[in-house]
């Protein structure tokens, strides 16, 4: 048998040797921490064996009491490793588990859980987060019809960012929901888009309305830009991500979400997950498409003027937008997603709408 292979069965941990060596001395735990120039509680940490030698602590115990700082990193390595491997090892599975299930580090980041070290204080963190008993309770909703199935790579994401988003409804005060208000309001609403700047005035709108609206920002691997849902409150919810920043695609994400909230498909059995292009194209996304296209530029309107040689005139588009109440980049927008204008065309007319988002993206 190799000396490799020779071990004791269990080694001592350090903190024993280190109270044998102060009664010999005739010192108090208290002592040594005078002497250290530490809390008392380090000093009972490493007694007990909750603290681990730090090669900083070592060197500081080899000074103290006269040994080399490698005797007390030899015993707490000895120590550690004798520990039982299996415990180690599942408390990485379990740490893993929730890394790759969940945004732990974005999560983390955001402020939406706090920093855990151990595993079983992490999954309390999660589950505090989502607020359930158990990991199995985390889930989508029995009924919940996903339409953007290409959308999220992981759901699992993409049920913490509508966690949160619930999160943030909940101290929004709203007025009663009426769709028929609602559809009466929406051109007001779309005509916001006049003026960049006025994106802060769209949640205190729906909010008068009985809607929740927020502005998340986009979380890895869940390819949103946008989502309608019915809030446990039972109010409808409206969230967007502003996730590529034009402002044609934010206002179109908006009118997309308002339709499916006025044409009756976000209920207690419905919600929806929208990236857009990416998804799969449902009858209710469709209906949801054709109703936001038309809000936002009538059809026949639209078309007169896509097959004009105006079109290719900066001024023409932006006397054509405010014949619409709408931004020009709105204009352009939906010249160059219908391919009649390249996407490299007038892109000075489609500003970052997140420039003017401030403290309301959160």
């Amino acid at each position: 048998m190799s000396h490799a292979a020779l071990r004791p069965a269990r080694a001592t941990p350090p903190g024993r040797i280190l109270a044998q060596e102060l009664d010999e001395r005739g010192w108090s735990q208290s002592d040594l921490a005078d002497v250290l120039g530490r809390p008392p509680s380090a000093v009972s940490g490493i007694v007990s064996g909750a603290s681990r030698i730090t090669p900083e602590t070592a060197r500081s115990l080899a000074a103290a009491l006269g040994t080399s700082a490698e005797l007390w990193m030899n015993l707490e390595t000895a120590y550690r490793l004798s520990e039982d491997p299996q415990a180690a090892e599942d408390e990485v599975r379990r740490r893993s588990a929730l890394y790759d299930r969940f945004p732990i580090r974005e999560m983390i980041r955001r402020g939406w859980i706090a920093a855990r070290t151990g595993a079983a204080d992490l999954e309390s963190e999660v589950l505090r987060f989502f607020q359930v008993q158990t990991l199995d309770e985390i889930s989508l909703p029995a009924l919940c019809a996903r339409r953007s199935t290409k959308a999220a790579d992981n759901p699992d994401w993409l049920l913490a960012w509508r966690r949160r988003v619930e999160m943030l409804c909940a101290g929004q005060t709203l007025g009663p929901y009426d769709v028929d208000a609602l559809s009466a309001a929406i051109p007001g609403i779309l005509a916001l888009s006049v003026q960049p700047e006025s994106v802060g005035g769209i949640g205190e709108r729906l909010g008068e309305l009985g809607i929740h609206f927020v502005l998340l920002r986009h979380l890895p691997r869940t390819r949103l830009d946008g989502a309608s849902f019915l809030h446990p409150d039972q109010h409808p919810v409206i969230a967007l991500t502003a996730r590529f920043g034009r402002l044609d695609h934010f206002w179109f994400t908006l009118a997309h979400e308002l339709a499916h909230v006025a044409l009756g498909h976000v209920n207690a059995n419905t919600a929806f997950y929208d990236a857009m292009g990416d998804f799969d194209e449902g009858e209710a996304e469709k209906q949801a498409d054709k109703q936001a296209s038309e809000w936002l530029a009538p059809e026949r309107s639209y078309r007169q003027f896509s097959v004009s040689a105006a079109l290719s005139s900066p001024a023409a588009i932006r006397s054509f937008a405010d014949s619409i109440e709408r931004h020009p980049g709105i204009v352009v927008g939906r010249l160059q997603h219908d391919q009649i204008l390249p996407y490299t065309a007038f892109r000075s007319m489609l500003p970052d709408i997140r420039t003017y988002m401030g403290p309301l993206m959160q």
